[in-house]
């Protein structure tokens, strides 16, 4: 289990290079092909610079040679033809300046832009490497996902044990329905008797309160009779009291007899024991 997991680790770590590496933005990318047409396109052209042939003065030569005859028309005609030789020459060597100042004006121009290329890819090189974490860090960020995978695949667990147990409590309260269902058929059936008895009750409670109309008028016929019954029981409690003071009266002097009683029989014992210890 270890090996697979650090072999998976070796494996995100290089995915994670390479598309480090791969990603790199489509400027840097640009500039990168900028740079390679510049070296394409900038190789400096080879001027060739013309041999400058001056064409000699006959006079000039006869007058080395030590020969003093001197045609002046053709010495003449060969200085033009040598100033005007020097002339096209002059104007080549400005075109050749001209050229050489265009293309140093380039190069200085290739120049500027290779360094601000390099220097931008050195700042695109340093924030690269500043950006791409090392092994270690992938390796204890694969360590933490690790992690998390085992802690999620904890709480799946236990999710699939309380999904188990929500499963048979919902067979339990499914079954629980089913009763209750059958219950309120039966709620249901008595509520129909009991509506059924509920109207023979109120028929019941309609007679009993024709009843009632005919009690009360008995009731008035019968008042002055517990009037009548409430004097005989004032005399009847009056008697009582009378009675139980009498009664009273006789358990007081009760009480003293059985006291004296008592006290006798104390007495007669205690004479026994005398006569017996004197015999």
């Amino acid at each position: 289990m270890i090996k697979t997991e650090t072999k998976n680790a070796d494996v995100a770590i290089e995915d994670y290079t390479t598309t480090s590496v791969t990603d790199i933005p489509d400027e840097d990318i640009k500039i990168e092909t900028n740079i390679q047409e510049d070296i394409a396109v900038t190789d400096l052209d080879i001027i060739k610079e013309p041999k400058i042939v001056l064409p000699k003065i006959r006079g000039l030569e006869a007058l080395k040679e030590g020969v003093y005859s001197i045609d002046l028309e053709n010495t003449i005609n060969d200085m033009f033809l040598v100033i005007k030789n020097m002339e096209g020459q002059l104007h080549q060597v400005l075109k050749i300046n001209s050229l050489l100042e265009k293309e140093l004006a380039d190069s200085k121009a290739r120049i500027s832009s290779l360094t601000k290329t390099k220097d931008h890819l050195e700042e695109t090189i340093t924030r690269m490497e500043a950006e791409t974490p090392s092994k270690r860090e992938l390796q204890m960020e694969l360590d933490h996902l690790v992690d998390e995978r085992n802690s999620a695949q904890t709480t799946i667990h236990e999710m699939k044990i309380s999904l188990d147990r929500m499963r048979k409590a919902l067979g339990q309260y499914q079954s629980e329905v089913g009763s209750l269902s059958e219950e309120k058929r039966d709620i249901i059936t008595d509520v129909n008797f009991l509506e059924t008895r509920l109207g023979t009750s109120n028929e019941k409670i309609a007679s009993l309160e024709r009843e009632v109309k005919y009690l009360k008028g008995e009731k008035l016929a019968h008042l002055s009779k517990i009037q009548s019954m409430e004097d005989e029981l004032k005399m009847s409690l009056d008697e009582k009291y009378r009675l139980m003071k009498e009664l009273k009266d006789s358990k007081n002097a009760m009480s003293e007899l059985h006291s004296a009683l008592e006290g006798t029989k104390l007495q007669a014992k205690k004479s026994f024991y005398q006569v017996g210890d004197d015999s």
